[in-house]
């Protein structure tokens, strides 16, 4: 009689083990299931699709920022994101736009003129790349396949400050790439950008 209800019990709970459960149970586990494999899509201002959207540590950044990894021209490359903001200062909970690479970009000019130098960090793990806004244009600066080149940044500036000589007074330098090319991410992906699926 003991023996029988053990095979009886280990039979119960074999069973209980393999039945999915109640409906409400198995729709949380598909669901969550879903959730964890969803892919989202940056997408532009038309509804074209620009990339899946990832946090990748870049050369640029300590933290993981949300944007896509695009290719140009067999470059392999990220392009950042945030939030858009208003005028007045309000965050939008649904519309995205470019972000920045640095929160400051250093010239080789006097006057911040051409283009930026891309700034190298040995724990980037995609092509090294600079965003850089002027006003509503934004250009992703792409840095050759080469290796780094010391340099003396020769002016800086910020989003919200204008030019800054550096002149002799500094003389530090920093390693990095002059562009190889660039490319207009406002051209060819207008904002507002949202995510889909």
């Amino acid at each position: 009689m003991r023996t029988s209800m053990k095979v009886v019990l280990v039979s119960t709970i074999l069973a209980w083990a393999a039945f999915p459960g109640d409906a409400a149970h198995g729709d949380d586990a598909h669901d969550t299931d879903r959730s964890e494999h969803q892919t989202w899509k940056l997408l532009d201002a038309r509804g074209q699709a620009v990339g899946a959207l990832v946090s990748i540590h870049t050369d640029a950044f300590e933290t993981e920022p949300e944007g896509v990894i695009i290719d140009v021209n067999g470059a392999t490359v990220f392009a950042p994101i945030h939030r858009a903001v208003g005028a007045d200062g309000q965050m939008s909970a649904s519309r995205y736009v470019w972000g920045t690479t640095y929160h400051y970009n250093v010239y080789p000019t006097a006057d911040c003129s051409g283009a930026p130098w891309i700034v190298g960090d040995p724990s980037g793990a995609l092509r090294p790349s600079l965003v850089v806004r002027q006003e509503s244009d934004v250009t992703l600066y792409i840095a050759p396949d080469t290796w780094s080149t010391r340099f003396r940044p020769a002016s800086t500036q910020s989003l919200n400050f204008p030019c800054e000589v550096f002149g002799g007074v500094f003389g530090f330098t920093q390693e990095g790439w002059m562009p190889e090319s660039s490319f207009s991410l406002t051209q060819h992906y207008p904002e507002p950008l949202t995510v889909g699926d």
